[in-house]
This record gives C-alpha cells, sequence and structure tokens, in this order.
C-alpha cells in the first residue's frame, strides 16, 4: 500500500519524479475498503474517480465527501486528504463536479478540479447496456523547499495542467465489466525537465448479487481489478455484502494490501405508496456513513491507512 502523498513528497524533494502525483488511491472510503477494485461496480459518486462511465449507474442526485490525516512513522510529517464529489443525471446524461486535495506541511499540495459527463446506450428493460464516460480535470500542484534557496530544483513552484479520463461500462444481466484510463492528456509538471503524469489504465469485473438470501435481505457482490501504472500491473478482488439494507461489510485483498470496511445507511427514505399513482419511486437511502482501513503487506513503516466518508442521495 501507498501513503500516496509521503512518496509524493518524498520524490518531489529528491528525484523530482512524479510518478506517484495524483493518484486516486486512499481518497475514497468505500473504494478503499474494496482494495480499490471499483471501476465495475461503483456505488458512490467516488466511483468516476476509477471510471468516468460509472456516474450514469448512480441513482438520483448524490453527494460525497470523505477526509483523513493519516499519520505516517516520519518525523515532521502532517498530511490532509480530502474531497468532495456531486453527481446527478437530467435527460439521460449523467454530470459530475468535484474537487480534491491532499496537502502536507513541508511544502506538497495537490489540488484537482473535476468535470465529469456520461451518457448510457441501451434501454434498462434490455438485457444489456453500456455507460461512457469522461472527466475533464484541471490538475494543480505546489512543491518545493522555500527554506533552501541554494538548489534551483528546489524553488517552490505551482503548476496548474490539464488532463482527462476515459471510461465504459458494459453490462450484461448481473455481470458488469468496466474499463478506463486515467491522465490520457500528458500533463508536464517539469520546470526544468519533461515530468509527465503517467497514464493509468484499470480494468474490473463485477457481478452484483451473485447470491441473494431473501430472508436476511444478504446479497453478495464480487468484484475483481486490474490495473497498470509506472509499468506495474496491480491485481486485486473484494467482496460485498449487504445486510438487510441497513449496512454493508466490505472486504479486499491484493498483491500489497488487506483492507476492510463498514457501511452504515443513517437513514432510508420511503416513498409513500398513493393508489392514485401507478408507479412509485425505488426506496433510495438518505445517507451512509463508510469507516473503512487498509493494512500494507509489506511496508514496516506504517501501521495502515483508515478513511472515513459521508454520501447523500437526494
Amino acid at each position: 500500500m501507498k501513503i500516496t502523498f509521503l512518496f509524493l513528497l518524498i520524490f518531489s524533494l529528491t528525484k523530482a519524479s512524479l510518478e506517484a502525483a495524483f493518484e486516486i488511491e486512499e481518497l475514497a472510503a468505500e473504494a478503499s475498503s474494496l482494495n480499490n477494485a471499483y471501476s465495475a461496480l461503483g456505488d458512490d459518486p467516488w466511483a468516476i474517480l476509477y471510471n468516468p462511465a460509472q456516474v450514469m449507474r448512480l441513482e438520483g442526485t448524490q453527494l460525497s465527501m470523505g477526509y483523513s490525516s493519516p499519520h505516517p512513522d516520519f518525523e515532521n510529517l502532517q498530511a490532509k486528504l480530502g474531497n468532495c464529489i456531486l453527481t446527478r443525471q437530467i435527460l439521460d446524461i449523467g454530470y459530475g463536479i468535484g474537487i480534491l486535495f491532499a496537502d502536507t506541511n513541508l511544502y506538497y499540495r495537490e489540488i484537482t478540479g473535476l468535470l465529469n459527463i456520461g451518457k448510457k446506450f441501451g434501454e434498462k428493460e434490455n438485457r444489456w447496456d453500456l455507460t461512457a464516460g469522461s472527466n475533464f480535470k484541471l490538475l494543480s500542484l505546489r512543491r518545493g523547499d522555500p527554506l533552501n534557496s541554494t538548489d534551483p530544483a528546489l524553488n517552490p513552484i505551482t503548476i496548474n495542467k490539464f488532463s482527462g479520463d476515459l471510461g465504459l461500462n458494459l453490462r450484461i444481466q448481473k455481470t458488469y465489466l468496466g474499463a478506463s484510463m486515467q491522465n490520457i492528456l500528458p500533463a508536464n509538471f517539469g520546470s526544468s525537465s519533461k515530468e509527465k503524469i503517467p497514464l493509468e489504465i484499470r480494468v474490473g469485473l463485477g457481478i452484483r448479487n451473485i447470491l441473494e438470501i431473501e430472508k436476511f435481505h444478504l446479497t453478495l457482490n464480487p468484484m475483481l481489478e486490474v490495473s497498470h501504472r509506472n509499468k506495474d500491473f496491480i491485481s486485486q478482488g473484494a467482496l460485498q455484502i449487504k445486510i438487510l439494507d441497513k449496512a454493508e461489510l466490505n472486504f479486499g485483498a491484493g498483491e500489497n494490501n488487506l483492507s476492510s470496511g463498514i457501511t452504515f445507511y443513517l437513514n432510508r427514505l420511503k416513498q409513500k405508496r398513493n393508489e392514485k399513482i401507478l408507479s412509485s419511486k425505488k426506496e433510495t437511502s438518505a445517507y451512509k456513513l463508510t469507516l473503512s482501513y487498509e493494512f500494507p503487506l509489506h511496508e514496516t513503516s506504517s501501521e495502515g491507512s483508515s478513511l472515513a466518508g459521508m454520501t447523500f442521495v437526494f
């Protein structure tokens, strides 16, 4: 597991490398609890970070907010990570807007502004449908060392660049296949030489409600995902267990991490039945709280990473 901004800090202040910059992992509580296997079956606004086409899989208007302040085993390092993403569907078009930030007390900061748009092809009644989506991103990077005036490479600097993501999500009955590419525009953040944000490719497979036990309102949703960044392939798998329409238990495992989490549905909004109305809206959650924890399998310098997030459905 990577403590993203820690490696960003070390790389940016020493080797001026941006191989770990603007990573999406460890930003979303539910995605982290599922070990980031989130490109096929994401069910909150954070899903568009992993695959922008998933905006068309989200019902209603949704708002997700997350925050964490990890404490890695390094002296004097303080870090804050936060985000807020809003998604909505209007006239069969999905939209999303968000802001993400990672900040440290050692003059390293990332801010991402995001605009999402998606479209579905195929009717809901069909056995299959396909969604497509894209993210337009404004990336802002601040780095340097204001106390070091002798090395030009460490002069404080803020650079703003544009980039983007593309994604597809195919449904065949209960099976979902997601594929996405992050940072398809090669944003260059180098001050004296080229330093491009790496292209990231993710492919995910998920099955919704592969097992249902009606007596307990229990369903199982398995997920698999493979990602490629910096010439490295990483595979991970996860299982989501929904219980009594009131909670979800999430478990994930990969080459680098073990993860777990729990989601509580803190309130439910039920559409009141009206005999004069032939159809009624599906029951949706008013808001839910997600807590997650990732445990590294190979690193001894960190005890893990915990995240918390809230999602509101309107």
